[in-house]
């Protein structure tokens, strides 16, 4: 595999531990925030949130996954700079769109209304969350250096965030402190990256190439940011903006219990792609990432449920006690998305069967838009909750089907056991 069992150990650990913190300091102070901004401008900082990631996805694109295999396989420094060529000219390409689709959505959201400053801001932070480098540490199994480009950044902007944000007028500032530790990422990532001496250059020849690899993966991610990171989006057209943020604060629960799959997807998907890019496919380590983080994903989530009206009444005050059913609806579909995701990740994505994601995103986004039309003017963002469950029912499902037709049938073609 080319790779020690020291570093397969210690990549899992490391984005393992990454992914708690990214995820603890914000448990930390979304509450502050929340209890500062209170729930209407509270609410504004959530939807501007979505403005911005909705849009970078459309100059990220999907490379964070296609990248990293690219990135993995490329064998010689030739490939390598070919591979990083490539990426960064397709991301160039598509930063203009992703600039107008933040344009749109915030003068729609009203946020270009009611905090000017912020939108503003937030441009600083499409490009730098869309231009993100991390695949490139992330496909040659640098872990270590691709936490730190990412913790250092965040690190700095929390504390900032206690010391400088005090009162519901700040959200411009909340959001400055967010773009310009995104914008830091950036600028440590390009350092790193030029003392690895690489020679390479704009590739606009290869930007086809790049975007027909990663298309299936940003169809995916389309559809799944339509229903999930756009939600707030949907909630605020057609209910009242404060559901928006019970809805987000409810959301942190599925956001780090659904998160789980990701960090070990940094560290297991190069040796994975590996494995399964022989003509005897080995599916042992995929089988078992794929059990071992949907177990411990539903342990989790068990606790988090019997816990939700403790830790939000802790952290969040009386204030934001309508959040806790929606909670508990996240602790159960997080089980689900962290069971899809590894299913995508570990088995379908390694072995070149990207695009059947394109239905099951789409199906996601049938099941998940038509039962919303339905409960969310009734339930609200509770609603939205239950029709994200709904959703990821209908895509476990297929993704259960295909990657088992996939397994038993390469298992008969190889001769090996099914």
């Amino acid at each position: 595999m080319g790779v020690s069992n020291k570093r397969s150990l210690r990549n899992p650990a490391l984005y393992i531990i990454h992914h708690g913190a990214r995820y603890l300091f914000p448990l930390i102070v979304t509450p502050y925030l929340a209890r500062k901004f209170g729930p209407a401008n509270f609410a504004d900082f959530v939807i501007w949130n979505a403005c911005v990631w909705t849009a970078s996805l459309f100059m990220e694109y999907g490379f964070m996954f296609s990248a990293v295999k690219a990135t993995a396989q490329s064998a010689t420094k030739d490939q390598l700079e070919r591979t990083l060529s490539k990426i960064v000219s397709a991301k160039l390409v598509l930063l203009p769109l992703a600039i107008i689709v933040y344009g749109i959505l915030t003068t729609f959201a009203g946020i270009t209304a009611r905090h000017p400053a912020a939108a503003c801001v937030g441009i600083i932070a499409v490009i730098s969350y869309g231009g993100s480098f991390a695949w490139y540490f992330q496909g040659q199994e640098r872990a270590a250096t691709a936490v730190v480009v990412e913790a250092l950044p965040q690190i700095v902007q929390f504390c900032l965030i206690f010391l400088l944000v005090h009162d519901a007028d700040d959200v411009w500032l909340a959001a400055l402190l967010q773009s310009l530790a995104a914008l830091g990422t950036i600028v440590i990532a390009t350092r790193l990256i030029k003392r690895d001496r690489l020679a390479w250059r704009l590739a606009f020849d290869g930007v086809r190439d790049a975007i027909r690899a990663a298309t299936p993966i940003f169809v995916e991610r389309l559809c799944l940011t339509v229903y999930q990171n756009a939600t707030p989006l949907i909630i605020a057209a057609f209910s009242v903006r404060e559901q928006v943020a019970y809805y987000n604060v409810g959301d942190k629960f599925l956001q780090f219990l659904g998160g789980l799959s990701i960090p070990l997807t940094y560290a297991f998907l190069p040796a994975i792609s590996k494995r399964l890019s022989s003509n005897k496919p080995d599916w042992k380590l995929s089988i078992r990432v794929v059990s071992l983080v949907t177990a411990a994903t539903c342990a989790l989530a068990l606790i988090s449920f019997l816990g939700a009206r403790f830790i939000i009444l802790l952290l969040f005050r009386p204030e934001y006690a309508a959040a806790i059913p929606i909670a508990r609806c996240f602790c159960i579909a997080a089980c689900l998305v962290s069971y899809n995701t590894c299913i995508a990740n570990f088995i379908l994505v390694p072995v070149g069967r990207a695009r059947i994601l394109i239905v099951t995103s789409t199906t996601a986004l049938i099941l998940s838009l038509s039962s919303q039309v339905i409960l969310l003017p009734r339930f609200g963002a509770l609603g939205s909750a239950v029709s994200r469950s709904i959703a990821e029912v209908g895509v476990a499902i297929i993704l259960s089907v295909v990657a088992s037709r996939l397994m038993s049938g390469r298992a008969r073609k190889t001769g090996a056991p099914d």
